[in-house]
């Protein structure tokens, strides 16, 4: 039987900060996987601002600790930024790719 498969591309930790020389945050782009969540790994009271800008639908959207956002990694879509203390998230590029062929689907 045909199918195909779900494959990471890549995982990593990120850590956005409002201190002086940190990353608060991720300008507009695509991740050009099929698949990208991230989840919030620390709690919301330990940074203000923050989430994720989905530029489709001009929305932000701000999850709880231990939560997962997916989103196609097609879109548009940036990290706000906070303007104090951190935020720490999981990220994740999955793919698909061909059972028969190893190739990969888009």
């Amino acid at each position: 039987e045909d199918g195909s498969s779900l494959h990471f591309r890549d995982l990593f930790f990120v850590q956005y900060s409002a201190s002086p020389g940190g990353q608060a945050g991720l300008a507009l782009h695509r991740d050009g996987s099929i698949i990208s969540f991230n989840i919030l790994l620390n709690k919301p009271s330990d940074f203000e601002g923050g989430g994720t800008y989905i530029e489709a639908d001009d929305h932000v959207y701000g999850i709880e600790q231990g939560d997962c956002f997916v989103h196609s990694g097609k879109l548009r879509h940036g990290g706000q930024p906070i303007t104090k203390g951190e935020r720490y998230v999981l990220v994740a590029f999955v793919d698909a790719i061909d059972d028969v062929t190893g190739k990969l689907l888009s």
